[in-house]
């Protein structure tokens, strides 16, 4: 007895190795367990009817070998299948939708024209110019001039008077005209040696700097869209004209059919078109237009309030910030110069595109001046200048460094000024002053914040030249930050409001190019097959007690890189999840134990769905009435039929959540192995052994499509019997007698549909 039942376990655990059918096993073990009953005297076999059930009583496998699965959807038991079919009979008018009245004589046009032009040009300059001279004059024309006046005295002395001559008889008297000849020589070389030995050294060097960024964005974008709608009733002998139009109906023949005893299950799926609607929006958002990134900062939520940029997780799908973050709009003092703060500008000028955004003026910068001076006597030596501090800026420091020289005849009491604004510096010797002394700065002037221009004046006593250079350090304002961040606040905003311009007018020539395209809708197969797939996708999860966007289906391999060449992914690696090591054996074990082609199912109302879905759930709509109320439904009921000859394996799923009874994909020779022509003629709806029960039923749905009457009558509906059916059809007064709008009225009053 204990080795039949350890046969059981060990067929149950290893498939692959069975030598013995289970049934027979289970039916020895049955008999066995019977006579060991009888054996014992088992006084419960007196009743009636025990016996037989002893002999089919249920066989419980150890637990600890095969421990339970709870948790997952019980069938509801068997019972006859009943599927409802329908088929499309006809389209029949409805209510009336709308009537345009066209008096005589009247003409009216409706024309609806959409113009969009968009042209944007940004145009940013920069222009900056320095000019720097430095000049040095060394002047010696002093002596020089001297040395050439004692030599032109001492040609004049030589060379100068008359030569007088007398012959027999005769006078010859010659002037000597070198005297002025070399006089006016003697000067002319004068002037070229005062000209020559006038020494002048002058560097000047002037930088223009001309920057001139030119950024010319040109779009011109013209959507037309133009619609013209007109009647006309100007006809000699016209009379007034109403045109009826009436909205149109689906009329459905629906039939119930029996497809015998099935095991079947009854689920509730929750919101069975949300991934629909998700994936709707989703390819909606790729192709949509997405809002610029609003000018704020975001609260991160802290006990203290920290605020930070705006990153991807705040905004939602459409570019929006989600419900709950907290945000500001960012002032002119938020901008920073810091690239680590949260309102670093560089930063908005890569999101908005700014131009014209200058950088942060430098914490220092530095201005020089250099002065010369030379005198012919001993008189004081005195030059006056300005030095200008640039805009924004403050000195802070000033150094001043020069020297000069002395004549011949020192007497100790040479000395050199040097003022700069408020502040004064002294160079002053005793006895013999060495060349290139420093200057003293003064002690009295240590608060320094002058701004604007500077005066700058040299004054020498008993001094033959100088040279002196004052440089002047000078410290941004808190100004001059003030009114950068003013001026970047401004670029940045109006880069902002550029984006946001541009994008509202894409969102209008899109809603142009929206409005003037005809959407015909999904053909209602199409919705049919929509509907059954994620319904059955539900119900999938529902009975594996697996989420199957978490089941790691890795069958395909892909590269991480575009493109990415979807293949087989050979050979298969092992899940670990409820899927299996086999994702062969899930995937046909769900698709085949179960007709999903008989699956039947109703939709509930919007108000069993997540509440924040009521609103966009209670106004979806489709051309197709039944796809529309899938739109809406906050729930459905599912009914799924087990196929017959896998009523077991799906029960010992259940048991042990393993598929295939714990073996292998079924081979072709054993009894739950479904050919795949079966599968096929099942997708296809064949004709199989279903037997038609009760007489078919009409069903109305309504639908968006429009139909303008063939003449101005209103309809007038009659009431028919059709199969046992009260059928309501349209019609109009002809003549004083009513005539059907659609099928047939014969001799004797009878309605048919045509």
């Amino acid at each position: 007895m204990q080795n039949v039942h350890d046969t059981i376990v060990a067929l149950f655990l290893l498939p692959a190795t069975r030598s013995h059918p289970i049934s027979d096993l289970a039916r020895l073990t049955r008999l066995t367990g019977l006579i060991t009953r009888v054996a014992a005297a088992d006084a419960s076999l007196e009743g009636a009817g025990e016996i037989q059930r002893s002999l089919s009583e249920s066989l419980v496998l150890p637990t600890t070998v095969f421990p339970l699965r709870g948790g997952l959807p019980q069938p509801v038991g068997v019972g006859d299948l009943l599927v409802v079919k329908q088929r499309l009979t006809r389209y029949e008018p409805g209510d009336v939708a709308d009537i345009e009245n066209i008096l005589k004589g009247e003409k009216r046009e409706k024309l609806t024209h959409h113009n969009l032009t968009i042209d944007t040009t940004v145009v940013t300059e920069t222009s900056k110019t320095t000019e720097t001279t430095t000049s040095l004059d060394v002047t010696e024309r002093f002596d020089f001039k001297n040395e050439v006046q004692n030599t032109v005295s001492e040609d004049l002395s030589l060379t100068g008077g008359v030569n007088v001559s007398a012959k027999y008889g005769a006078v010859e008297t010659n002037a000597n005209a070198g005297v002025a000849y070399r006089l006016s020589k003697e000067e002319s070389a004068k002037v070229a040696t005062d000209h020559a030995r006038d020494v002048t050294n002058r560097a000047a060097t002037k930088v223009t700097e001309t920057v001139r960024r030119q950024e010319t964005t040109r779009t011109i974008e013209v959507l037309k869209d133009r619609e013209l709608h007109s009647f006309e009733n100007t006809g000699p002998g016209n009379a007034n004209v109403s045109g009826v139009y009436q909205w149109m109906n689906k009329v459905y023949e629906a039939q119930t059919f029996n497809y015998g005893s099935r095991l079947m299950f009854d689920l509730t799926v929750p919101e069975p078109a949300a991934f629909v609607v998700d994936a709707t929006t989703v390819k909606g958002v790729q192709a949509a237009i997405t809002p610029p990134e609003p000018f704020v900062v975001v609260n991160d939520g802290t006990a203290t309030p920290h605020w930070r940029p705006v990153q991807p997780g705040d905004l939602g799908p459409d570019g929006l910030l989600k419900s709950g973050v907290v945000s500001r709009p960012i002032t002119p003092a938020d901008v920073s110069f810091e690239p680590l703060s949260a309102t670093y500008y560089g930063t908005f000028m890569g999101k908005y595109g700014a131009l014209g955004v200058n950088a942060p003026p430098e914490p220092f910068t530095t201005v020089t001046k250099s002065l010369t001076g030379n005198k012919d006597d001993h008189d004081h030596l005195a030059v006056v200048d300005d030095l200008t501090i640039p805009q924004g800026y403050q000195a802070t420091a000033i150094t001043a460094q020069g020297a000069f020289t002395l004549y011949e005849e020192e007497d100790g009491d040479e000395r050199m000024w040097v003022f700069v604004g408020k502040h004064r510096f002294e160079c002053k010797g005793a006895g013999t002053l060495p060349p290139n002394a420093a200057l003293l700065p003064d002690p009295d002037t240590t608060v320094i914040n002058e701004q604007g221009s500077m005066p700058i004046a040299v004054e020498t006593q008993q001094a033959r030249d100088f040279a002196v250079t004052v440089e002047v350090t000078c410290a941004r304002t808190d100004t001059a930050v003030e009114q950068w961040r003013l001026d970047t606040y401004n670029a940045l905003v109006n880069a902002h409001e550029n984006l946001v311009s541009g994008y509202q007018d894409k969102v209008k020539a899109q809603a142009v190019q929206a409005a003037a395209t005809v959407s015909l809708g999904r053909n209602p197969a199409q919705n049919r097959l929509i509907e059954r797939a994620e319904l059955k996708k539900a119900c999938i999860s529902l009975l594996s007690g697996t989420d199957l966007y978490d089941a790691d289906i890795d069958d395909v391999k892909v590269n991480s890189t575009a493109p990415a060449f979807p293949r087989p992914n050979v050979p298969q690696r092992p899940n670990q999840n409820v899927v299996g090591s086999d994702q062969e054996a899930f995937i046909r074990f769900f698709e085949q134990a179960f007709e999903w082609e008989h699956m039947m199912y109703v939709f509930y109302p919007y108000y069993w769905a997540r509440r924040e879905t009521w609103y966009a759930n209670a106004l979806a709509d489709d051309p197709d009435p039944l796809f529309a109320e899938f739109l809406k439904a906050g729930a459905a009921r599912v009914v799924v039929p087990v196929r017959p000859q896998l009523e077991g394996d799906v029960r010992y799923f259940l048991m042990t959540g393993q598929i295939w009874n714990g073996g292998a994909v079924p081979g072709i020779t054993d009894t739950d192995y479904l050919p795949i022509t079966e599968e096929i003629r099942a997708r296809d709806d064949a004709p199989g052994g279903e037997v038609p029960q009760g007489d078919p039923w009409e069903v109305t749905l309504p639908t968006t499509l429009v139909r303008l009457r063939a003449d101005d009558t209103l309809p007038e509906w009659r009431k028919f019997q059709v199969n046992g059916q009260d059928v309501w059809v349209p019609g109009r007064i002809v003549a004083g007698k009513w005539t059907p709008d659609l099928g047939k009225l014969d001799s004797h009053g009878n309605w048919t549909p045509q």
